[in-house]
């Protein structure tokens, strides 16, 4: 089941309390598809980070600074 975080929250809660029907060897629960992108590219932008990626995109004029900071935040990753 892939679900946004407030329902994994509790469908995990409902796996920890009742583990003989819904354990973790029964139901597989995962975030939504949204959250895992935003969890890799959060991770990316961690490596990248003090690495030169900010200003190699503002000099070559690909994005503003501000703008390619934003890019390893993944603040541009929102839900339509």
């Amino acid at each position: 089941m892939a679900c946004d975080q407030p329902l994994y929250a509790l469908a995990k809660n409902i796996q920890w309390l009742w583990l003989g029907r819904y354990g973790e060897n029964l139901i597989v629960v995962m975030f939504g598809g949204l959250h895992i992108e935003i969890a890799a590219l959060r991770t990316i932008g961690d490596w990248l980070q003090d690495s030169g990626w900010v200003n190699a995109l503002s000099q070559s004029n690909v994005a503003s600074a501000g703008t390619a900071d934003l890019f390893l935040k993944s603040s541009h990753v929102t839900r339509t």
